[in-house]
Parts: structure tokens; sequence; C-alpha cells
């Protein structure tokens, strides 16, 4: 028997050399072998410390919607002093000695282990081709080398996708004998949360002059536009990325007598997929001249291309329509005084309605497969969005992972919604990429989808997960996947899900980037003065956004009763009067809703106090009381449900004390 005894010094960090020996011990029932003499075996080793190369910054660059920075690296980044924390602090990684390059308090985390994302904080001074430094000896590739990278400054790219203005200008075009021209464009987006340039232009020219680059809306006075006039407005506007956008022309008349204003929310051209439901909001108002006033009551009757249409919605002054056929629409609404018709006014926009995309859809997802059966391909829950009748051709494809080449051994798979691939064209230990192309004739829309096949010697479990109706969801929303597993082997495989690329075990989500509520004055008094709520600066990738706002009688809780002071629609301001406020403050607390294109909302609070006023006798206290009737009955007659179900609600309040109002003002949406 030979025994063998092997010594070695500890291993450390640092690079050297060493001696290292292996001794023997000999034992045997041969008292001559026995007797040997021991021998030790000198071998010299060579002990190297980790040097696993540092990663390197590849390229810095601002998000699609301008409200964030990712910096990508050219390999994964050692997480070691960043776990336990979903964000770290931007300044143990960048040079922030230049105060606010980032804003005010951003926010830095790994979305992956190649990539840093910065959420801009407040009124952030970076902008691209500046540079942005990374501190040195901080980053690594693994928690033991002993490399890091060195400090750099690296310049700031644009966009993959620069960020373009979209603008929205609200506002009557066709005015009255008595009314002044006043357009709003705060509903534009595409600012990336910083200031724009707006340059307003009008033709004739002078009336515009020496406005500057700043003024979100415009105003001139009646009496400066002549009757039977006509006026081209236009508006441009540029972004931080210099990227710009100009308006239609917003064609201006002004009319010889009075007329009732009237516009529709939003932009000039709205787009749409057949899928969507359209929805426009008009806001009209009675003439401030003239005789038309004496009865304030207004009638709405809504067209397509001059054909009359019933609205889905019980508000006359909103359109609601489903299921409109593909096709470009003149959307008109017509206002007119109830009690004498031929005084009214239009206000139109174009809607252009196109078909929505396919939905390929393979039936199983990526998975492991055998090469023991044959392949079933099933394509059966692809479908057309706006039409279930839709016929649709399948076409597949099977291309080899690596090499991108036609695999299957040059199989010519055959066409339809289910289709087989045989076992004698599965090649074993390859990846296979399986294409679907679903088309339809008549409209030539396609669309694609693709699941990778692992295909492995013999007959592994075989693992379905059902094809989600959308890839992309809400931070909050629920994700219900379903799945199956089956064996011929085992009548109750063992199942775990996992999520490739999420190995900390939460998901990177966008939110909204940097908001700003604002409300004027931020005092004033019950049902006199006129507060003005205005969101500006909110950004997003999935657009248009649209606001709502409502308040709560009383310092903010979140079961609080909420009243509601306007629906949601593409305007980002709204003027108001409140009730007397509640608690010892006098408190109105007013909440702005935010909601993106897939429905995702968030809020932001904001509080005035609101007080009621001075009466020096009952006399004036009854003639207030009287006055606020008086404007109830006019609103009553205005056919604006929304603004008639606001003042109640104030009226409401103030019949009770302003401890107990909230408990009886909560109220729903109107749709």
């Amino acid at each position: 028997m030979l025994t063998c005894s092997i010594h070695f010094h500890q291993f450390d960090l640092y690079d050297h050399d060493s001696t290292r020996w292996i001794t023997h011990t000999v034992a045997s029932d041969d008292p001559l072998y026995a007797k040997l003499a021991m021998f030790v075996v000198a071998l010299r080793t060579i002990e190297t410390a980790d040097r696993t190369p540092a990663p390197m910054v590849q390229q810095i660059y601002f998000g699609d919607t301008g409200a964030d920075l990712l910096v990508m690296f050219n390999r994964a980044v050692d997480q070691t002093n960043f776990t336990g924390a979903t964000n770290f602090s931007c300044g143990l990684v960048f040079n922030v000695t230049v105060a606010g390059v980032f804003g005010d308090s951003p926010l830095c985390s790994w979305p992956n282990t190649k990539t840093i994302r910065v959420v801009l904080g407040k009124s952030p001074l970076v902008l691209p081709k500046d540079f942005v430094g990374l501190n040195g000896n901080v980053l690594k590739s693994t928690p033991d080398a002993v490399l890091s990278m060195a400090s750099i400054w690296i310049q700031v790219d644009l966009p993959r996708k620069p960020l373009v203005p979209r603008i929205s200008v609200s506002g009557a075009l066709n005015l009255g004998s008595c009314d002044g021209l006043a357009l709003n464009a705060k509903a534009s987006s595409g600012s990336g949360g910083r200031q724009m340039t707006w340059q307003w232009t009008i033709d004739p020219p002078g009336l515009l002059d020496d406005m500057g680059l700043s003024n979100q809306s415009i105003a001139i006075p009646s009496d400066l536009l002549a009757y039977g006039g006509v006026y081209t407005v236009t508006l441009t506007l540029t972004n931080f990325f210099n990227m710009n956008a100009t308006s239609d022309n917003l064609v201006v008349t002004k009319a010889s007598m009075p007329l009732p204003s009237v516009y529709i929310e939003g932009p000039s051209q709205v787009s749409l997929l057949r899928s969507q439901t359209l929805q426009l909001s008009s806001v009209a108002m009675v003439t401030t001249c003239g005789d038309a006033t004496t009865n304030p009551s207004m009638g709405f009757l809504w067209s397509l291309n001059n054909v009359p249409v019933v609205s889905e919605s019980r508000n006359p002054r909103n359109l609601k329509l489903s299921k409109l056929d593909r096709g470009s629409y003149a959307t008109t609404v017509l206002v007119f005084m109830a009690d004498t018709p031929e005084v009214n006014n239009t206000a139109s926009v174009l809607v252009q309605i196109n078909p929505s995309p396919l939905v390929a859809v393979i039936v199983g997802g990526n998975r492991t497969i055998g090469n023991v059966d044959d392949l079933l391909l099933n394509g059966t829950t692809s479908f057309d969005p706006d039409n279930s009748t839709t016929e649709l051709s399948y076409t597949w494809k099977c291309t080899d992972f690596s090499t991108g080449r036609t695999s299957c051994n040059g199989l010519d798979i055959d066409n339809g919604d289910v289709t087989t691939i045989p076992r004698d064209y599965l090649p074993p230990k390859t990846t296979l990429l399986i294409t679907l192309t679903v088309s339809d004739p008549s409209t030539g829309r396609q669309s694609n989808a693709i699941v990778s096949l692992t295909v492995v010697l013999g007959n592994p479990p075989i693992t379905k997960i059902l094809s989600l109706a959308t890839t992309k969801f809400n931070p909050d929303a629920k994700i219900v996947l379903a799945g199956s597993v089956t064996s011929v082997l085992d009548t109750q495989p063992a199942v775990q899900w996992s999520i490739d690329g999420d190995s900390d075990g939460s998901l990177a989500a966008s939110t909204f980037g940097l908001p700003v509520v604002e409300v004027s004055p931020a005092a004033g008094t019950t049902l006199a003065t006129s507060f003005h709520i205005s969101c500006t600066d909110w950004v997003d990738e999935d657009l248009p956004l649209k606001f709502s706002f409502k308040y709560i009688v009383g310092e903010y809780s979140i079961d609080g009763p909420q009243v509601t002071l306007s629906d949601y629609s593409l305007t980002t301001s709204f003027d108001t009067v409140f009730p007397t406020g509640g608690g010892p403050n006098n408190t109105i607390t007013i909440v702005s809703y935010i909601a993106d294109a897939l429905g995702y909302t968030t809020q932001s609070i904001t509080t005035v106090q609101v007080t009621l006023p001075t009466y020096n006798n009952d006399a004036e206290q009854a003639a207030f009381l009287q006055n606020q009737t008086s404007q109830l009955e006019n609103l009553a007659a205005s056919n604006d449900p929304g603004k008639v179900l606001n003042m109640v609600n104030i009226l409401a309040s103030m019949m009770v004390t302003p401890s107990t109002a909230a408990n009886v003002t909560n109220t729903p949406e109107s749709t």
C-alpha cells in the first residue's frame, strides 16, 4: 500500500511562486519492501490572483422618453456592493460633483448586470453631447477580481428613437363677433420633462410680435380681430433633443354676428386602430354678447363625413363610437342655441381609423422537445383584432438558432393553422427557430410569431405556456400565466417557474417621469375664487396622456371620499371653484390623476385653503346663496352634466359642516 501526503501553503490574492512537495509512506507485508526509504517529490507552483478584465462602458444615452439615462457595459458587472435595495445612490458610481447634473433626487438601478438606469430627478442639467463621469475603483467583473474599472468621462448620446414633440392645440377657431382668440397647447407632449420652445406665428403678421418662446397659449382680444377676417396660426415646438414639429395650419375666422364658441379637445388629427373606441370631448360656451344669452341652453349634433351619428356617451358634449370601419372621417360637432337654432357654430377634427395588426400565436411557446415523436405545430389561436371571422393564411418556416440557415433537414413544412414536422426531420442536440407568418390576403396585413425549440434525444416531459394577448403590462398589473407539463414516464412531474434575465427576482418597470402639478392661487374663498389646476412636464412611453381631477374636503386620506371635477381627457388643466375646506386649516386636497394609453394611472396630491366669505349681515349671505342658485340654473340649461354635477356637489357640501361634507359628496365618474 502506498500512501501520499500533499502539503500546500495557504493561497492568497497576490501573484507569487512557491515550492510544494509530495511525501510518500510505504506499508507492506514484505519486510524488504517495507524498509525502503521514504522519498519526496518536489514541485514548483505559481499562484495568480483573479485577473478577470474590468468592465468597460460602451455607451451612455437617453431613454426614449428623455426622462432617464442608460449606461451600457461590455460585460456583466459584479453586484456585491449593490445588493439589498432596488435603487442605489448615483454618487456611488457617477461623478456628481456638478450639482444637479442628474436633477434633484435621481434614482439609479440595475435593470440587468450590464446596464445602469438613471431616472433623472427634477430640473436635470445633463444634455445630449455632455460628458458624464464614472468613478474609478468601484466596478468589477467578479467579487475577487483585482482589476476594477478606471474613472472615465463619456459623452451622452441621443435616444435610440429621439422623442419628437406631438402638438395638440385647443380653442375655438370659428369666432363670433364679440369673441377673442384663445388657443391653448398645454396638452402637447414630447418635452422629455424639460422646457420646450414655443414658436407661434400668425398670418397676417403683427398680432403675435414680441411673444417670446415660452408661451404655451395665446390670447388676442376681440377688438384686434376684424369682422370677416381670416387668420392662419401655426405652432412649432422644439424639445431639448433639438427635435421639432409644426402644427397644421389653424384657420381662424371672425364672424360679424354673436355665436356660441366650440372646440374639440386634443389635436386636429386623431389616429386610432379599428379595434379601439373613438372618444372625443367638445367644449362649448354661449356667446358673451347679443340676445342669444337670454337662454343659455345649447344643443349638440355630431356627424362623420356630414352624416349624423348617435353617440354612445350619455353626455351630449362627448362623442363615443366603437367598431368604426377603416378610413378617414371628418368629425364635426354642431352646437346651437336651443331657442334660436340658426345661431350655431361648428368644430371639426380629422379622424383616421387604421387596421389593427394581426396577432400571430404559436401554441406552447419556447420549450424543449424530444426527437422520438412527430412535432405538432398549432397556430389556431392567431386572430384578427378587427374581425374574428377573417380567414387568415398560415406559413411556417424552420431555421437553425445558431446559424440562421434553413433547418429541419430542409423540410418544406406544410402550410395551415395546424401542421406537423415528422420526427425524422428533427435534428437532435440543436435549437430550432419555428416562424409562423399569418396573413390577411384582403388587406395585405402580416404578423409573425417565433418560438425556439431545443431538440434532445429521447422523450422529455412536454411543457407548454399559453400565449398572452399582450406582451406589455402596467407595473401594477397582475399577469396570469397558464402552463402545462405532461410526461409519458411520470404522471406527476415536478414543475418550477423561472423568468429569464431576472436573477435577483425583481422586474424593472418604467413609470412616469418628471411630474409637476401646480394650483393657483394657494388660498381663496368659497365659491368666489377660481382656482387653476395645471399638470405639466409629464412623460411616458405610451402616449397620449389623459388627465382627471378630483378633490377631498379636508386632508388627504387613502379612503377619503373624492369628488370628481372632470373625467379623463387630453386637457392638462382645469378651472374651478371649491366649497369651504375642512379641518383646522380649511383644507381642500386636490387629487390629479394622470393615465397613459395603456390605462396605467398615477396621482399627485396638492392642497389649497378655502374659507367662507365674510358677510356683514344675513341679507348679504342670502344674496350670495341666491346668486349661486341662479348660476346653477344657468348651468343646468347649458347641457354640461359635468359642470352641473360639480356645482351641485359644492352646494351640497355647504349644507353641512366641513367635517361631514366629504361624506355626502362622493360621486362616481360619469361616462
